[in-house]
């Protein structure tokens, strides 16, 4: 073989490899997230810990300043497990998103994270399907513009978790196509309502979005679920310990305990 041609060839190889290695498209303080380690750097206390294969981003008493964002994920089902207390802060002093979503993401782990920025706290920002998930912890979004900000095709689902977002300027939560409060409620404004008459769903409070601060806590009708791994369509649904399936919603049903989505819950 030629010298050019096994030139032309390595170098082919290479940049293969190098597309492959950022094709994860998760990136957190600046760094592409593409095997399983521990995530350290400037900006990074606490621990960090990313699991490629399942992808699970483990967050444990960890604090992240970034300028121009401190997560940027565009891998479908992100799970970001949230343990003690943590926070992501953007520290430039532009409009830019804290955390900008392209595709689904949950956040879960029974911890605290705060989240803050000059521009969007929480953005999921796609033309395609996605849902962002809020389980069983607590999450603080602040921001100067939006706070926890959304697409007409996307959902936002809180579930069982206590909720703050702030948007100052131009809402705190709003241009969600759905909002869906799973054994939570809003408490504050109290006359605050999910509506939909801007087009785009959104807390609102006597007729205008909310650009203060809306908060969602649990309602005490469901038990704290840790999800672990996707359950086979097989096995979805709401069950009887005695293995009888049944069709009503969890929150219509008597108190007791079920089988939801393959895992045990106390309904109270």
């Amino acid at each position: 073989m030629k010298k050019n041609t096994l030139f032309t060839l390595l170098l082919t190889i290479v940049a293969m490899m190098w597309a492959s290695s950022t094709s994860a498209s998760i990136v957190l303080a600046g760094q592409w997230l593409t095997r399983t380690s521990n995530v350290i750097g400037q900006g990074i206390t606490g621990k960090v810990h990313y699991d490629a294969k399942n992808k699970v981003l483990t967050l444990t008493n960890a604090h992240i300043k970034y300028r121009n964002g401190v997560l940027t994920s565009n891998d479908e089902g992100l799970k970001l497990i949230v343990k003690g207390n943590c926070s992501f802060t953007d520290i430039s002093p532009q409009s830019k998103s804290t955390v900008l979503l392209k595709k689904s993401m949950t956040i879960t782990g029974g911890g605290t994270l705060t989240i803050e920025g000059p521009g969007m706290a929480i953005d999921l920002n796609t033309n395609a399907t996605a849902n962002l998930t809020i389980i069983d912890c607590s999450v603080t979004a602040k921001s100067d513009i939006f706070g926890i900000i959304g697409s007409p095709t996307s959902t936002l689902i809180i579930h069982n978790a206590t909720v703050k977002a702030t948007g100052r300027q131009f809402g705190s939560i709003r241009n969600w196509g759905d909002i869906k409060l799973e054994g939570c409620k809003i408490v504050q404004p109290a006359d605050a309502t999910i509506d939909n008459t801007t087009g785009y769903n959104a807390v609102m409070s006597g007729g205008a979005v909310v650009n203060k601060e809306v908060v969602i806590v649990p309602d005490g009708t469901l038990s704290i679920i840790i999800p672990t791994v996707d359950v086979p369509a097989n096995k979805r649904g709401i069950y009887t310990l005695d293995g009888i399936r049944l069709t009503s919603k969890f929150e219509n049903l008597p108190e007791g305990v079920y089988i939801v989505n393959g895992r045990k819950m106390v309904k109270k």
